[in-house]
């Protein structure tokens, strides 16, 4: 698709697959296996411009190499999740891999770009039913506690900015939950 976002003209091609596989068990129970992927890519087509501006010597830049690399790669290119849902009776639980790609935080010049590797999160919750009212569940998000790439020194000359923003995912690390609900 085409896009027009303050002056800015952008370029998406991109492909969504899910595939879903459910099994059934008398005894096991039952399984609901998914995998999906996300492919896109995005294109800055035209950057802001305004006569006013080119007339002046040097001419300043509206829309930099930062916002460029911002949408065309400040994002993962592929994001790929495989889960598995299982349920018996009251038990319940669900497994979840997520792997993100790489994203590019851009810097000024291409020497203080930062490549943000491609990583994998699990997650997985455990739940039961004690009747038609009353669920529990206990969980965790990003189980092994993943983090995106730490800045190099170069670029956390301060020491406040230990990851960088354009983590797909956070730089929170591991969250761990409980929940009770109450159905009236």
């Amino acid at each position: 698709g085409r896009f027009f976002i303050n002056g800015v003209d952008t370029s998406t091609k991109g492909l969504d697959i899910v595939a879903n596989y459910l099994v059934v068990d008398p005894s096991a129970g039952r399984f609901d296996f998914t995998l999906a992927g996300n492919f896109t890519q995005t294109r800055v087509t035209k950057v802001p411009q305004t006569a006013q501006l080119a007339a002046l010597s040097p001419a300043p830049v509206l829309f930099d190499r930062v916002n460029v690399l911002a949408f065309e790669k400040g994002q993962p290119r592929n994001k790929i999740n495989a889960s598995v849902d299982w349920k018996l009776q009251e038990f319940g639980a669900t497994l979840r891999a997520t792997r993100y790609g790489e994203v590019i935080d851009p810097g000024t010049t291409a020497a203080l770009d930062q490549v943000l590797s491609p990583k994998t999160l699990v997650d997985m919750e455990f739940r039961y039913n004690l009747n038609k009212q009353w669920k529990v569940a206990v969980g965790a998000d990003n189980v092994f506690d993943v983090y995106a790439d730490p800045r190099p020194p170069a670029l956390n000359t301060n020491g406040a900015a230990s990851f960088s923003n354009y983590s797909p995912f956070g730089r929170s690390g591991r969250f761990v939950y409980g929940r009770v609900t109450y159905t009236f």
